[in-house]
């Protein structure tokens, strides 16, 4: 196996263990607990995410890539702006709101509301009653996403805006010459390609923003995690950067804990650090 390839599913399997300890925690599963739940629900995209981008690269497919890139780098600075402003409750109003309206929306189209597809759409009363109750607060209707370049010089991150999101727009965002390397290649003329091969950028950047977003997850409040998880990532991030490390022991002591039931995550208790 590729080494490189390798870390990718080391990241994808360690970040998998924490979201199994983590979100088998009961006291999750109660109101409340909103930021927890984006939480897990975000970094499981970003380890899916991963394994699209290392795929897409393996096979040729680099501007696909890149355009996965763009929505896993923004999804991580949105994410350290609701950590940074404790947004996460009004966040989720509002996106329930927008998706409540683009719903109505549809529902509301002469052309699409006939459909049985359509029609069988209908919200529960629950549904209705909060609608009204986000529609009515001031901080739901005045939120909005934030540019990510801001939170980007924020967060000390514009490096990687620059080079990913910035960078990835170009196939986002239709511009004159998209396209022109697939025509190439579906004719048969692959040989006059001329493109500076951005896989190992593509590819490096996407491991690096898993690891900063299975730390930032770390990091939030409410739960310890053994300092051999952390020590783990930041062998990681170091061999990304282009050091020879061997992380193999490191690792196997982090799936031993895992596996023998002792956890890599354990309740936080006040006044101590984290688990060893």
């Amino acid at each position: 196996m590729n080494e490189q390839r390798k870390i990718s599913e080391d990241i994808a399997a360690v970040g998998k263990m924490m979201l199994w300890e983590y979100g088998n925690q009961k006291e999750l599963n109660t109101p409340g607990h909103v930021k927890e739940e984006i939480s897990l629900c975000w970094l499981s995209r970003t380890l899916r995410q991963l394994e699209a981008i290392d795929i897409l690269a393996a096979n040729g497919h680099c501007a696909d890539g890149w355009i996965c890139f763009r929505s896993l780098l923004e999804r991580y600075l949105l994410y350290a702006h609701l950590c940074e402003r404790n947004e996460f409750e009004v966040f989720d109003d509002w996106c329930f709101k927008k998706k409540y309206e683009n719903v109505n929306m549809v529902k509301s189209n002469s052309m699409l509301r006939l459909k049985p597809e359509v029609r069988q759409i209908m919200f529960t009363e629950a549904e209705k009653e909060r609608y009204k109750m986000v529609s009515a607060d001031e901080r739901v209707r005045t939120w909005d996403r934030p540019r990510m370049e801001d939170v980007a010089k924020r967060v000390e991150m514009k490096f990687l805006y620059d080079a990913g999101y910035d960078f990835a727009s170009q196939y986002v965002h239709p511009v004159s010459d998209n396209g022109k390397h697939d025509y190439l290649r579906l004719m048969g003329r692959s040989q006059e390609i001329v493109e500076v091969d951005t896989t190992d950028i593509l590819v490096g950047n996407a491991r690096l923003i898993a690891t900063m977003q299975i730390q930032d997850f770390m990091n939030q409040p409410g739960h310890n995690w053994r300092k051999v998880l952390y020590d783990l990532i930041d062998a990681m991030r170091r061999m990304i950067g282009g050091e020879t490390i061997d992380y193999s022991v490191t690792l196997q002591k982090v799936v031993y804990f895992h596996t023998s039931g002792a956890g890599l995550c354990v309740r936080a208790v006040e006044g101590e650090g984290p688990a060893i």
